[in-house]
């Protein structure tokens, strides 16, 4: 029996791979009924961005460290960030919040997509929480306390719908 040629075999794997199991749509045959089969769905893209928020005001935080009088003490930087007032503070405070905030809204993405919450509100909850979080940081960094504290009660109440929408499907 000849042995076949490199385009034969590769024929042979591409036809493997376009039907049975790994045929597109046949996500049926890998998984048990109920099991969704998107690997990145929006509220996680929204989880990812969210973490990455958390380190925006680390950058205005930095500055303000850098315009103290001895400049950016890398050897005792919370020392030094407790010595900060004004936008250097207001910095700092938006920083640290973003680690408050990201544990819950992180954990209510994950339990409504396994409790199989409805995609659709699960998107719209997360994409409500990724932009008070941003709007949050600017109202934060630019002293506006009122519309602060509104963008944080979105930024909750999001959370906590998204804990609660497993409840609604």
């Amino acid at each position: 029996m000849p042995c076949p040629t490199r385009a034969a075999f590769l024929r042979g794997r591409v036809a493997f791979f376009r039907s049975g199991p790994f045929a597109p749509g046949a996500a049926h045959l890998l998984y048990p009924p109920g099991v969704r089969t998107t690997v990145m769905t929006t509220p996680f893209v929204c989880v990812l961005i969210a973490f990455i928020l958390i380190f925006v005001p680390k950058l205005p935080l930095s500055m303000a460290m850098a315009k103290q009088p001895g400049g950016y003490d890398n050897k005792s930087p919370r020392a030094q960030q407790d010595a900060l007032d004004g936008f250097g503070q207001r910095a700092r405070g938006a920083h640290y919040n973003g680690f408050e905030a990201f544990g819950g809204f992180a954990a209510a993405v994950i339990i409504a997509h396994i409790a199989g919450a409805n995609d659709h509100r699960s998107a719209v909850l997360a994409i409500a929480f990724v932009v008070a979080r941003g709007l949050y940081i600017a109202a934060y960094l630019a002293n506006q306390d009122y519309l602060r504290s509104a963008l944080w009660g979105i930024g909750f109440l999001s959370t906590i719908a998204l804990f609660c929408l497993p409840w609604l499907t």
